[in-house]
């Protein structure tokens, strides 16, 4: 089976209780990361782009990545038979990355 890249953009809603003078000064601190978030809620992630990549993409894509060390395993494989996703066997798709 091909490998595809799914790359997604994540949407939280943060929020940051500030005393100050006025609404632009809060604004500034959080914008400069200087305040002390409350609270998040997770609200959305959106896929934006999805591309067939070959093997030795998959092993460019590694070295930057932040679980890139762990090579293979992090590629989810669909079982389309059992109808689900796991990360547990790679052989029929990625046999040779050598990672």
């Amino acid at each position: 089976m091909p490998l595809y890249l799914v790359e997604t953009v994540t949407m939280f809603k943060h929020q940051y209780v500030i005393d100050a003078f006025e609404s632009d000064h809060a604004n500034d601190t959080v914008v400069m990361n200087e305040a002390v978030e409350l609270h998040q809620d997770y609200l959305t992630e959106t896929i934006v782009s999805t591309r067939e990549i070959t093997k030795a993409d998959y092993k460019k894509l590694c070295k930057d990545a932040i679980n890139g060390h762990l090579g293979e395993q992090m590629i989810n494989v669909i079982d389309y038979k059992n109808n689900t996703v796991s990360r547990t066997d790679h052989s029929s798709n990625v046999d040779s990355l050598g990672i």
